[in-house]
């Protein structure tokens, strides 16, 4: 007996129920009667009893046939739920995109896309995870993300890392006249540094560009906030992204030290899946507006 039966033999014979008759059962399905005829006796001989009756002018049901016919039913309402949620998916009025994203492009610039993305498409359900670049990588790399943006690039091989958007990493202090505008390299390492905890692609990509150790870092904060806040109170600089400080710069409540003789850190942004991945319907709209978004 085969494992797998033809939803058209129950549909057929739903059908033949309905209409308690071989010609007017055929007549819905567009097929001829003879058709009909062996759709029934294939679903019999699948299930090894009769389900019809056939010696009266009306077919009439077994026992067997009226339990069964409640499950065929069922089935195909399944079956029809199952395909109407497939069509939401693809013309976008459903679905669920979990989006990893280290704290620079989670806290900074992936909430004004997710808000261009919900003017068009309201139904669909985004959870953002914000948490640092390594881990975001790993999450990804376990199937728990449908894919993230991470400040920093990792030897992976079942990973895509795509490169999606350039930053400029730059040294920021409380704009106060006892905070210098211009050091020197070695003035650098008397200064208070505040950074993030290790797996922070923002500290991660100055310690590669300039080769500094990770002695320098005087003062470990768990998420940007808190760095900006310690800076406000005068307790030290940090290397940042120029996204997160925008603000701060425009308000002149913050001021950038020059590194004399250091040419500008620059860091690109990755878009990480992992390979031969499809994305979703909903997850490769995303995508596409947050390229186009970035573009512009």
């Amino acid at each position: 007996m085969p494992d797998i039966i033809d939803l058209k033999l129950l549909i057929s014979f739903c059908k033949l129920v309905e209409a308690k008759s071989f010609s007017e059962a055929a007549r819905a399905l567009y097929i001829t009667q003879p058709a009909l005829s062996t759709h029934i006796n294939k679903l019999e001989k699948y299930l090894g009893v009769q389900l019809v009756y056939r010696s009266t002018k009306e077919i009439e049901l077994t026992y067997a046939g009226k339990i069964f016919y409640k499950k065929a039913k069922k089935i195909i309402k399944e079956f029809n739920d199952a395909k109407s949620t497939i069509d939401e998916i693809k013309g976008l009025k459903r679905g669920i995109i979990d989006i990893g994203a280290s704290t620079l492009p989670g806290e900074y610039i992936l909430p004004n896309i997710i808000k261009n993305f919900y003017s068009k498409f309201p139904e669909i359900k985004i959870n953002l995870h914000i948490k640092d670049s390594f881990t975001i990588i790993d999450e990804v790399n376990y199937g728990n993300y449908d894919f993230g943006i991470v400040g920093s690039q990792e030897s992976v091989t079942q990973l895509d890392f795509k490169e999606i958007l350039s930053d400029k990493i730059i040294l920021v202090g409380l704009n106060k006249k006892n905070v210098p505008d211009e050091i020197t390299f070695p003035e650098l390492k008397k200064l208070n540094i505040i950074a993030r905890e290790r797996g922070s692609g923002t500290f991660y990509s100055v310690l590669k560009k300039i080769k500094i150790s990770e002695d320098i870092i005087k003062i470990t904060a768990g998420s940007l906030e808190a760095i900006k806040n310690l800076i406000k109170s005068g307790v030290g600089v940090s290397f940042v992204s120029i996204f997160s400080v925008k603000e701060e710069l425009e308000n002149n409540v913050f001021k950038v030290i020059n590194i004399r003789d250091i040419t500008p850190i620059n860091r690109e942004f990755y878009f990480v899946k992992r390979k031969n991945y499809k994305l979703s319907p909903s997850a490769e709209k995303f995508y596409e507006i947050m390229l186009k978004f970035l573009k512009n």
